[in-house]
């Protein structure tokens, strides 16, 4: 008896392989990560929830497998969002060293001719070795068809596929088994020439690919394990924990990879982080600039000592005017979602008063050709806004109004200065130090005019 598109049930005496696969449908449409999952239509599902038996229910197709030395009803990636999450452990988190797997699986991703495939999973292991299987089909040493495992640089996540000739093209990530859980995806998509990997949504590894795909169907599809050569046994073990296998003949793009990651009930984290010390001055604007991931959708609230900021409900805060009695202040961000939250803070100095230099006119002696370009500058603190005239031979510069003041140089000796004032106090004037600046004339031949103009001339 055929069920819906692809679901095969053999009745022999008992309904209960019916029972199964129903039951494990109704649970995967309750839940948002599974139902995600099938909305994209594998051709094979294990979600390895499975707390008795033998039988690692494919509730997606006609590919069950058979558990081999695992321990099955561990916890799983548990979030608000799939609060019964199980998975299943295998070797070392299993109480073995090796042969530890699923195994049996019948399934061919590279039948008649298909070059573009996806495989998925979640899974937590730690300490693994190099080459550690995940889920893929073919043995080692040049026979494998595709692996996820862990065969990267000091053993991170890789998605590789050998093409018809037996060439490997690997996807090589940089995030290594650390304890806790990650969501991943191998993507072979050689319509266009790639195979990717993806870890926890986004992709982690690229890397070129051609030639088709070489086809095992005599070979069985594995999980948990795999083997390092032609007749040896499942010694390539994954420890840890392994739930939510996913085959798909076709390529997955990445916003269906995050759209099933973020189903997953993922809370936030704050990726881009304000800075966590800020000195500013009373009087001006200041800008926080944040970003964050998490299960959509993400709310963003700043405050100030714990105090929410008024209107201040996006990624970036902008304050304006800022006031000297926020100096010492926290300015904290939080981002929340419905599982849970992410905070940042930020040490806020507030400089008031009247205008302090922090770094002069340099330097205050020097001499170049005459008309060689020179440029004063300095920098203060204090309540904002600033004012600025700089001064040559103590007179004022029309015009030159700005922290920094640029000239070329005039023949002769002069010397320049700047005063800085703003209203603290009713009008707080602060002087600069005085710099003296002598312009020598140019030098006449033999000398080339042009060479000589660019050379300075310093006391």
């Amino acid at each position: 008896m055929r069920i819906g598109k692809n679901v095969i049930v053999e009745m022999r005496g008992t309904v209960a392989t019916l029972t199964l696969l129903a039951l494990g449908i109704a649970a995967a449409t309750a839940q948002p990560y599974p139902s995600a999952v099938l909305a994209d239509h594998p051709i094979a599902y294990w979600r390895l929830q499975e707390s008795s038996g033998t039988i690692a229910h494919d509730i997606a197709g006609s590919y069950n497998g058979g558990f081999t030395n695992v321990l099955l009803g561990q916890p799983g990636y548990i979030s608000a969002a799939d609060p019964t999450e199980r998975a299943v452990a295998f070797g070392s988190s299993a109480g073995q060293s090796a042969d530890s797997y699923v195994g049996g699986i019948p399934l061919d991703v590279a039948s008649a001719g298909n070059t573009n495939f996806s495989v998925e999973a979640w899974v937590n292991g730690s300490g693994e070795a190099s080459g550690a299987g995940i889920v893929g089909k073919g043995t080692g040493a040049g026979g494998e068809e595709f692996f996820l495992d862990c065969g990267g640089t000091s053993t991170a996540f890789r998605f590789f596929i050998r093409n018809a000739l037996g060439t490997a093209y690997n996807a090589s990530g940089t995030v290594v088994p650390d304890g806790n859980w990650h969501h991943l995806v191998g993507v072979c998509d050689e319509v266009n020439g790639h195979v990717y990997l993806y870890v926890d949504g986004h992709s982690n590894a690229v890397n070129s690919a051609s030639g088709g795909i070489r086809t095992s169907p005599s070979l069985y599809l594995t999980i948990g394990a795999r083997q390092s050569g032609s007749g040896t046994g499942y010694d390539l073990q994954f420890n840890g924990s392994i739930s939510e296998v996913a085959t798909y003949d076709y390529a997955l793009n990445a916003t269906q990879v995050l759209t099933h990651y973020y189903a997953a009930g993922i809370a936030p984290t704050i990726t881009v982080a304000p800075p966590s010390v800020l000195t500013t001055d009373e009087g001006s604007t200041i800008t926080l600039v944040a970003a964050a991931v998490g299960t959509p959708p993400l709310a963003f609230q700043w405050a100030t000592n714990g105090t929410p900021l008024g209107g201040q409900t996006n990624a970036t805060l902008m304050l304006t005017n800022v006031p000297a009695g926020l100096n010492g202040s926290t300015v904290s961000l939080t981002v929340t979602n419905a599982y849970g939250s992410a905070i940042a803070y930020t040490y806020l100095t507030v400089n008031s008063g009247a205008p302090h230099i922090l770094s002069g006119i340099q330097p205050l002696q020097l001499a170049l050709y005459q008309g060689l370009p020179v440029t004063y500058s300095v920098t203060v603190d204090g309540t904002e806004p600033f004012y600025y005239q700089w001064l040559r031979n103590g007179t004022n510069v029309l015009g030159a109004n700005a922290s920094s003041y640029t000239l070329s140089t005039p023949l002769g000796t002069n010397t320049y200065s700047v005063v800085i004032s703003n209203t603290f106090g009713g009008g707080s004037i602060t002087p600069s130090d005085t710099a003296t600046l002598v312009g020598v004339p140019l030098p006449t031949a033999p000398y080339p005019a042009t060479l000589l103009a660019s050379q300075p001339i310093a006391f």
